[in-house]
């Protein structure tokens, strides 16, 4: 599964975002904790624009997304034997 973390140096408190960072942060470490109690494999997204997120996802999955054809992007991902954090393509 991944994970998109707390970016501290860019979150903002705001009148959509209404947490606090501390209160972000407690929140994290709870949803951190209970994809892991239930065995879930958590892979954590760098810290970085959208394009390098996309890549490294990708790259995570096996697929290529800078020369995938739109045809080649239609494969789907799933469970290995239906165990938590293990993935195939």
């Amino acid at each position: 599964m991944f994970l998109a973390t707390i970016w501290p140096e860019i979150y903002e408190q705001d009148t959509e975002r209404r947490q606090t960072l501390d209160d972000a942060w407690r929140v994290q470490d709870s949803v951190i904790s209970s994809y892991r109690a239930f065995g879930y494999e958590l892979v954590e997204l760098p810290c970085d624009d959208v394009e390098h997120r996309v890549q490294f996802v990708m790259d995570s999955c096996g697929f290529s997304a800078r020369t995938q054809t739109s045809a080649d992007r239609s494969g789907r991902v799933g469970r290995v034997g239906g165990t938590p954090g293990r993935w195939q393509r």
